[in-house]
Parts: C-alpha cells; structure tokens; sequence
C-alpha cells in the first residue's frame, strides 16, 4: 500500500456542498463507472432524507461537536483474481456546532477546513 498524508481541499468556488467536493476529490482515484456507482450511492442515501436509515448511520458515527469524517471504499476485481480498494477519507471541522449532516449540506469557503487523502492498494497474492 502506497503511503498517504492529508492535504488542504481548496474549494473552487466560495459554496459547494460538501457531496459534490467528496466527488471532485474522488474523481483522480476513481473510474468513470467506479465514480458513477459512489454518485448514485450518494443519491440514494440523500433521497432517504434526514430520517432515513443510511443518513442516520453515516450521522451519527461520523462526528464530534467540531469535526465531520468519512471514508469510501469502492473495490474491483479483474478477471485475473486481482482485487484494488481504493481509498478516500475526508474530514473537515469549522463547521457550526449546530449541523448534524455530514453530507448534502452547503458550506462557504470561511466556514470550513477540508482535509482529505487518497490511496490505493492492489491485492494480488494468495494468502
């Protein structure tokens, strides 16, 4: 597995939400259909709504009175056996103490600080 720090996002615009920087961030890692799977999970969970099972799972695991984190972790076999996970974490703090949403919700560039990393690993061998 390659080595991994966190860096800065810098928002490309000053109000993003913050599933659409999950995806710019992703977009480097993933493929065209890896990408289009992670949008339409995202749709799902966000067509749950607040009450829905996934938004309450990924809510309350997810954060601190001061930090907000997840990870993705889409996985491919190809036809020679070898398994990729790629990686992705994410986790950003400023936020109002008062938002329970990690996803769906909007954010300007002063409110927030977005950390994130990338990696992959290729699993090849028997074990």
């Amino acid at each position: 597995m390659q080595s991994s720090s966190f860096s800065k996002y810098n928002m490309k615009s000053n109000s993003m939400k913050i599933d659409e920087i999950v995806l710019d961030i992703l977009s480097g890692l993933l493929t065209e259909g890896e990408s289009t799977v992670v949008k339409e999970v995202m749709k799902t969970i966000e067509a749950e709504g607040e009450n829905g099972k996934p938004t309450s799972i990924l809510s309350s695991n997810s954060f601190t009175d001061e930090t907000r984190g997840f990870q993705v972790y889409p996985c491919t076999q190809s036809p020679s056996g070898d398994v990729t996970l790629k990686a992705g974490f994410f986790f950003y703090y400023k936020l109002h103490k008062e938002q329970k949403h990690i996803l769906f919700v909007d954010v300007s560039k002063e409110n927030i600080d977005i950390r994130s990393s990338t990696c992959m690993c290729v699993f090849n061998q028997k074990v």
